[in-house]
């Protein structure tokens, strides 16, 4: 991984035909060391991606991730948030962005992310993700009712995998 991370560092700095730094090679490089867990080499090739290019919006949202791992809510937040301005109509930055409230123990924004996300989602897999946690969120407030709701919206999509769907039917079955 070493040697790969150096490969995507240099490729990084070769110019394309515009001139540019490759973003793609130091989104590349900063995910090989986010893998090796050095996070200081991630942080400094994914932020050059972005500084390469303020709207690639797949750097901001590993960006997210690397500071999660830090335990950086504040640059979560910022991160996910241009990750949404970028493409207000892709479920996963919303939902990262509950998860991140929820954590932190911000309720009323964690719901009102996650319905965002469940409004935007098509996909069985991630319904059903979503709702099990927006079921917990409302399990977290003592809204059992709410809770129940919500994971019983997530077990019901008969589309998802067995290991999407197993969060909401434990959920449910706790609540209940």
């Amino acid at each position: 991984m070493d040697e790969s991370a150096r490969y995507f560092e240099m490729a990084a700095k070769t110019l394309d035909t515009y001139g540019q730094p490759s973003k793609e090679s130091y989104f590349n490089a900063g995910m090989t060391y986010m893998q090796m867990r050095n996070m200081r080499k991630a942080e400094k090739n994914l932020k050059m991606a972005v500084k390469i290019e303020p709207l690639f919006r797949p750097a901001h949202i590993k960006l997210a991730s690397l500071y999660r791992d830090i335990g950086n809510p504040t640059k979560i937040q910022r991160h996910l948030q241009y990750a949404i301005q970028i493409s207000p109509n892709l479920p996963d930055a919303y939902m990262y962005l509950a998860d991140t409230y929820n954590n932190l123990k911000q309720f009323a924004l964690a719901i009102e992310q996650y319905n965002k996300a469940l409004a935007l989602s098509n996909h069985p897999d991630a319904i059903a993700t979503i709702a099990c946690n927006l079921g917990d969120t409302y399990f977290n407030l003592k809204q059992t009712s709410n809770a129940l709701e919500s994971y019983s919206m997530g077990k019901s999509q008969e589309q998802a995998s067995p290991s999407a769907q197993s969060c909401s039917i434990i959920g449910y079955l706790y609540a209940a």
